[in-house]
């Protein structure tokens, strides 16, 4: 896990690697354990490549980059895990591959040299990288299959720069934010998506699953070739065919194998190793397969067993019968205020509400206690229908298919699941405004956003929902939230439930094994109901980094960001309403009573430190 940065050019340019080396300096974070640049400079081309490092595997100085093998002269700034290195090292030596290292870096190169492009789909892992192959004179960036991991660049005629961060870029080209990015966030809260959508006009993405091939033409302009090497659709269809007639106990123990296998290829790491935990089905199955293979797990949550408005009875019950160490987090108000600051900071992009702050102080704790890895349950509930939404979108497929009397069923199945909701019923009334027409009403009425669709097709199959979800819908913006908190705090957090085998399998499942009588997760609970409490495995509610945030805002939290954006008086962007209508529009009464409020207050303040630059990460 680190941070990368750099440059391909036609010439040779001062400008460009002071761009890089800036760029390093600013994603310090993202790997405080080394900083190297390397130039390479032939008669009419220039490679710049910049690396952070944070020290995970092979924490010796031969494994810092960028990383050179020559016979054939490749080159590499890597920024992630491949979690079977072992596996590929072995079969590469088998081959005749020689290593200098223990580091999974070393692994990429010689898997290249073997397989050439092939070798991406042999890597299981979250992963970004630039590679370069001097004989060819070609560069290639690839991100993962579902984007776990970022990475930026900005191409023109005879120039390539890359980074995993943004800011630093955009500002050194000028670029204007992205107002669409903005507004649809607010409305939609999606950011991200399967596109090359970032918080600047003019700045792409590299989306998830895609190479960017990058060579030099005669006349010295850089030829571009973007690809996709992965395909999840294709890939389930596929899964599906083999699975067509096996029985639910088959389907259901190979769930289980390929947990269990994510579970131990993530554990492998030379620093120590934790758990984000909350009250979840998702989280707690991370947590009761981790203490089946280690002992001494600490695991960090947000909350407090003495506070009623939180999972933290639940979560010392668990560490309790599980035999790990627990570490609460109940912020101050002072604590909030510093974190919003620092949260945002670390973003390089608004985001919709508090939780995002929650999920930054947990990884602040495990960097104080000196945890350098964290696994997290992210992706369980795109996996297995674990949303509200799905329960809702389901029956409507039933409708859609005149099936009335399972459609019956599954309102009479849904009464509990009701009841244990209703405290939070208002809640879910409100945000229905973000599946009809544009979204959420939002201050920035003047700005139009692409028309993205949150609702489900009732003519494709149901698992295509799904698909959406992990694709462009849900998790690209909760990656983009779990990346930038933990890389905030050089941790690195690795997420078990997005292996690419487990997804395939997951959202390949019949529908049946997902949901079944007005229960989310049914093969997940049934694989996990030996190993957690029944409060937790069998729980009607869903929960996760759940915070109260209006009592944080009657608390001072919304007097601060109202302070904040005054202090914003030059209004150099442009953004910011007039005192009066400051402490109008944010309110406390109007960030509780809107959900747009709290999005619409953190993109004012973002918007305005594009100008200002008042956020340091």
């Amino acid at each position: 896990m680190c941070g990368i940065a750099g440059a391909f050019l036609s010439f040779s340019n001062a400008s460009a690697l002071t761009l890089v080396q800036n760029i390093v300096r600013s994603q310090f974070a993202r790997g405080p354990d080394h900083q190297e640049i390397h130039v390479r400079r032939e008669k009419d081309l220039t490679l710049i490549l910049g690396h952070n490092r944070l020290n995970i595997i092979d924490l010796t100085s031969n494994a810092n980059q960028p990383m050179w093998k020559n016979d054939p002269e490749l080159g590499i700034v890597f920024n992630g895990e491949i979690y079977n290195y072992i596996e590929l090292r072995d079969e590469l030596i088998h081959l005749g591959h020689t290593f200098k290292t223990r580091s999974d870096t070393e692994v990429i190169l010689e898997s290249f040299k073997e397989w050439g492009m092939d070798a991406i789909n042999r890597f299981n892992g979250m992963f970004a990288f630039a590679l370069y192959d001097e004989n060819r004179r070609r560069l290639w960036l690839v991100r993962d299959r579902f984007g776990v991991k970022p990475l930026y660049y900005i191409l023109n005629g005879s120039s390539l720069f890359f980074a995993s961060t943004c800011t630093t870029m955009a500002q050194h080209f000028n670029l204007d934010p992205n107002l669409d990015y903005v507004v649809r966030g607010i409305r939609k809260w999606v950011y991200e998506d399967d596109l090359e959508t970032s918080p600047y006009f003019g700045l792409n993405s590299l989306r998830q699953g895609h190479c960017l091939e990058v060579s030099f033409e005669e006349n010295g302009r850089l030829s571009v070739c973007d690809f996709q090497y992965y395909d999840l659709q294709k890939q389930i269809f596929l899964l599906q065919e083999q699975q067509a007639g096996k029985p639910a106990s088959y389907l259901q123990e190979n769930i289980q194998e390929i947990l269990e296998s994510s579970i131990r290829l993530r554990l492998r790491s030379d620093v120590p190793v934790g758990i984000a935990l909350s009250g979840g089905l998702d989280s707690s199955t991370i947590a009761a397969l981790v203490a089946r293979e280690r002992t001494n797990v600490v695991a960090f949550s947000f909350g407090s067993p003495s506070d009623r408005g939180s999972e933290g009875l639940l979560v010392d019950k668990l560490s309790k019968q599980l035999n790990i160490e627990i570490e609460f987090i109940n912020p101050s108000l002072s604590e909030l205020k510093s974190a919003l600051d620092k949260t945002l900071a670390v973003q390089e992009a608004p985001f919709p509400g508090a939780s995002v702050i929650a999920q930054y102080l947990v990884f602040e704790r495990a960097k104080e206690r000196g945890v350098k890895v964290l696994l997290g349950g992210q992706g369980g509930d795109e996996l297995f229908l674990g949303y509200r939404k799905f329960q809702l979108f389901f029956l409507g497929h039933l409708l859609h298919h005149h099936k009335y009397l399972k459609s019956l069923r599954e309102i009479a199945s849904l009464v509990p699941t009701m009841v244990q909701e209703l405290p939070h019923l208002s809640q879910f009334w409100e945000q229905r405004m973000r599946y009809r027409g544009k979204g959420m009403e939002t201050i920035f009425n003047d700005v139009r956003t692409d028309d993205l669709d949150l609702n489900c097709k009732h003519d494709l199959p149901f698992w295509f929902r799904q698909l959406a979800d992990v694709t462009k819908i849900s998790l690209p913006t909760l990656l983009r939230y779990e990346d930038r908190n933990s890389m905030g705090h050089s941790v690195e957090s690795r997420l078990p439930f997005l292996d690419f085998r487990l997804v395939e399998a997951a959202l390949a499942l019949p529908t049946a094994l997902k949901l079944r009588n007005g229960v989310n997760k049914w093969v997940l609970r049934q694989v996990m109901k030996e190993h957690l409490p029944k409060e937790i495995c069998f729980a009607r509610y869903r929960s996760g980094f759940d915070v109260p945030q209006a009592r944080w805002i009657k608390q001072g939290l919304g007097e601060h960001i109202r302070t904040k954006i005054k202090e914003r008086g030059e209004n150099k962007s442009g953004f910011i309403p007039t005192e009066t209508e400051i402490d109008r529009l944010f309110s406390n009464q109007q960030f509780v009573q809107r959900e747009a409020t709290f999005g619409e207050a953190i993109s004012t303040l973002w918007l305005e430190s594009t100008t200002k630059e008042e956020f340091d990460a």
